[in-house]
């Protein structure tokens, strides 16, 4: 729809830490995961 639209890019923010959000991965081109040192644990690093 955005790319009928003109839009080359398009941003989209989940919410959370990425567990529940996987199903954007089998939607987006390119998923870029985010988190801030010293929050999260060893099992969202892997």
């Amino acid at each position: 729809l955005m790319q009928a639209a003109g839009f080359k890019r398009v941003i989209i923010e989940t919410v959370g830490t990425g567990q529940a959000e996987t199903e954007i991965a089998g939607l987006a081109d390119t998923v870029v995961l985010v988190l801030v040192p010293g929050l999260g644990d060893d099992i969202q690093l892997m």
